[in-house]
């Protein structure tokens, strides 16, 4: 591509200019595939979302009388736990080391079979070996984990 200047005192003085487009299609061959990725997560994170129905028709209310159960487990520094239930309310606190946590737990889930998920709380000294032993315990007994900053 050349381009005539104007303001040249002659005719035979011509600036050429390059473009260097090969640059240019690298980067938004990389800028398609990160909007690609996104676009695919968007799309993902928009079925996951809760849409409220259209439906106006009065709908009545399910009462479960199953009784909701919770459990809560703290390690402390010496790797003691306390093992905090709740049942329908009714709260319940014992001590528990690790070789029969496992009993307990399964006694505790056979009683109440609503219970999915533990919440696991920890001292600041705590290894994480000993967080990841209670955590796959926990898993071998299909329940899912959830880790708080501060006990119950």
């Amino acid at each position: 591509m050349s381009f005539k200047s104007k303001f040249a005192s002659n005719e035979g003085m011509q600036q050429d200019a390059a473009i260097n487009i090969a640059s240019i299609i690298d980067c938004f061959t990389v800028l398609i595939t990160y909007i690609l990725a996104a676009a695919s997560f968007l799309s993902l994170g928009a079925l996951d979302a809760g849409i409220a129905g259209t439906d106006t028709s009065p709908k009545t209310a399910i009462v479960s009388t199953v009784p909701v159960a919770s459990m809560h487990i703290h390690v402390n520094e010496e790797n003691h736990m306390q093992m905090n239930t709740s049942v329908g309310g009714q709260k319940a606190q014992s001590n528990v080391e690790m070789a029969e946590l496992s009993d307990k737990i399964t006694v505790f889930k056979t009683a109440n079979v609503n219970l999915k998920t533990i919440t696991i709380s920890a001292a600041d000294k705590v290894t994480y070996l000993d967080l990841v032993k209670l955590v796959s315990l926990l898993r071998k007994l299909d329940l899912s984990v959830v880790f708080s900053g501060k006990p119950e």
